[in-house]
């Protein structure tokens, strides 16, 4: 509600002036104040109070029992480090620094908590700057009673680490002795957080492991001062988190040039050791108090030598020699440009990509691309891609099974039928399906000749998989197999370049050793090896069969291709295309003519049905190239095999 100045407070201030002493103002709430674009501001300075009164903790309507939000502004002062604490009286109220929330995406506008009053203090950081938060008063039924905040000032004196070289440094915690859940920022010679430089978890794109909630910030500093902030997590300035930090949902606060630390936890060990270019150094550290940050000072002096960097895939880039290194490329010297080093290229070949085509592209870009590497120097006339047979038609439902866990529901069947006869010398398989927990899902492919090759067997589940009463657990709970979105789909393929079969060593001791992963794509090693069509026919209906195996989630089988490369070279033949004709309509009516002349000739070509028993070419196999004809094929141009 409302506020004006109290009797009380009044008459304190007129005492304070007859006896000579200034009392220090008091700046009431002004309703409404319950959100932040309500705030009352206020602007205090060491020993103001700030007041009102709340019996409750509603944002939505004023009154009584609302929140009262104040955008406090502390007091400009001589540039340094300056601890900032509003503490509450004893009237039964809580406070709470704002800020807003952080997704993966970047900041996000949720009004979020950065810090809940401890005893009724609430504690922040500035640079003598004029900063900004908005701080938050809640109160219940319980407290009538007006309340009091009062700032308290007190400067920080930043421990001096010394001096280290210019060029690239590394501020880490991890392995120091404790296992403290640490966050760090630096700070320029202005007290300004510079923007990226910060860490909160160590990754594998940061040159850690990505295993610990500890720090390592590696960055590049030319000479100057900087301030080091290191405190436990959660550390909040205004700033977004770095790209390689593995925690990117910290919250995080309003304006600029204010810092806290939302952990009331005290004497926690924040040890620490900054790497550079002449060596490791350690430096003990504590967090002392609820909400504290550990500021230090540190100088970096010479300069920044960079050169030529040259990675594999040929590229360039002008970086420091250890920048280089932690990259995996190849220094080229101090002060080299990238043109005057002219990186080697890497080879090229044929690469047959997903898409029926054929490209020449290195090996790496093969793989982006999703496509299968012919090797260094092949052409795609020598590549013998494989020929890409697309099933039509599918959204087959995945029904439930169960219900005990390790029941087979029933078999959801997608059949594609090759048209042409051609000897397999190598077939690979892709597929989508949406269902909710993978390690539900068996998924096998049954060829013409009723061979059977298991492609997913249940992935995270421990043998055996599939004995209703014994099997134990559910494997992997996450979603679906290939990524519809980004168009990408399982690839079930005996000479993945990079992946193993996908599953676990629980799933699978000694061969499985996947990370679960929702949309998983790419190319994966089938259970059981492909290679048993090699030498095989081709031609006829296969079959992606996928059973659901325990209860509670069910989906669809949504793609079905399949990848064939024959032997002889060359893509598949088409066999109705009986004149080899290479002009569009390929297939035509002088196909039927062609075939009655092989016919009366008794050439094999007219067994369509691929009979063994006498007499081989009869009238099965006009019905044959019929419906040959009538399906057509991928590439109907091409002659038959």
């Amino acid at each position: 509600m409302v506020k004006t100045m109290r009797f009380t407070l009044a008459m304190a201030m007129m005492a304070g002036a007859a006896s000579g002493v200034a009392a220090r103002p008091d700046y009431p709430e002004v309703e409404p104040n319950e959100t932040k674009t309500q705030a009352t501001p206020v602007g205090l300075a060491a020993g103001d109070t700030l007041s009102g009164n709340s019996t409750g903790a509603s944002t939505t309507a004023p009154g009584a029992a609302s929140a009262d939000t104040f955008l406090v502004q502390t007091a400009t002062l001589a540039p340094g480090i300056y601890r900032n604490r509003l503490t509450l009286g004893a009237t039964g109220h809580g406070a709470t620094i704002r800020g807003w929330n952080q997704t993966a995406a970047g900041i996000g506008t949720t009004d979020t908590t950065i810090q809940t009053a401890t005893s009724g203090m609430n504690q922040w950081y500035g640079f003598g700057k004029g900063e900004k938060i908005y701080y938050r008063v809640t109160g219940s039924a319980s407290s009538t009673s007006d309340y009091h905040a009062a700032l308290d000032v007190s400067p920080v004196t930043p421990t001096d680490l010394g001096t280290f070289q210019a060029g690239q440094i590394v501020f880490n915690t991890v392995a120091q002795g404790h296992t403290t859940d640490t966050d760090m920022w630096v700070y320029d010679s202005n007290f300004t957080a510079i923007p990226g430089c910060g860490n909160d978890d160590e990754s594998i794109a940061g040159g850690g492991t990505g295993a610990t909630l500890q720090s390592r910030l590696t960055r590049t500093y030319t000479a100057g001062t900087y301030y080091l902030a290191l405190t436990s997590y959660n550390f909040a300035n205004n700033l977004q988190s770095p790209p390689d930090d593995d925690f990117l949902l910290g919250a995080v606060l309003d304006f600029a040039d204010a810092a806290t630390n939302s952990v009331t936890t005290t004497n926690q060990n924040v040890a620490f050791a900054v790497i550079d270019g002449t060596g490791t150094t350690q430096f003990s550290a504590t967090k002392p108090g609820a909400f504290d940050i550990v500021w230090s000072k540190f100088t970096v002096a010479g300069t920044v030598v960079t050169g030529a960097c040259c990675f594999t895939d040929g590229s360039c880039q002008v970086l420091t020699s250890s920048q280089c290194s932690s990259q995996g490329g190849t220094y080229a010297g101090d002060n080299i440009t990238c043109l005057a080093a002219n990186c080697p290229q890497p080879p090229t070949g044929a690469c047959c990509l997903p898409s029926n085509t054929c490209q020449v592209l290195t090996a790496a870009q093969c793989a982006t691309q999703g496509g299968v590497y012919r090797g260094n120097a092949s052409t795609c006339a020598t590549a013998n891609c494989p020929t890409v047979y697309i099933g039509t038609n599918l959204g087959v439902p995945i029904t439930d099974g169960g219900p005990t866990n390790g029941t087979p529901g029933p078999e959801a069947t997608a059949t594609l039928n090759v048209p042409s006869s051609a000897t397999i010398s190598d077939i690979d398989v892709d597929f989508m399906i949406t269902h909710t927990w993978q390690g539900d899902l068996a998924v096998k492919l049954v060829g013409p000749g009723g061979q059977s090759v298991d492609l997913v067997s249940r992935p995270g589940v421990a043998p055996p998989k599939f004995t209703p009463g014994t099997t134990a657990g559910f494997g992997f709970l996450n979603d679906n197999y290939g990524n519809a979105t980004a168009g990408a789909s399982f690839f079930a393929d005996d000479q993945a370049p990079v992946n193993g079969v996908y599953d676990n060593n629980v799933g699978a001791p000694g061969v499985g050793t996947a990370t679960a992963a929702d949309n998983v794509s790419g190319r994966w090693k089938p259970v059981q090896p492909l290679s048993v069509f090699n030498g095989t026919n081709q031609q006829g209906d296969w079959k992606l069969i996928v059973t659901d195996n325990a209860a509670g989630d069910t989906g669809t089988l949504d793609q079905f291709s399949l990848h064939i490369t024959t032997s002889g070279g060359g893509p598949v033949g088409c066999y109705a295309n009986c004149d080899n004709s290479t002009a569009a309509p390929c297939l035509n009516v002088n196909d039927f003519v062609c075939f009655n002349t092989q016919y009366a000739a008794g050439s094999s070509y007219a067994n369509c049905d691929l009979s063994t028993l006498p007499p081989i070419l009869n009238v099965n196999d006009f019905v044959c190239f019929n419906t040959k004809f009538a399906a057509g094929c991928t590439n109907p141009c091409v002659p038959p095999p």
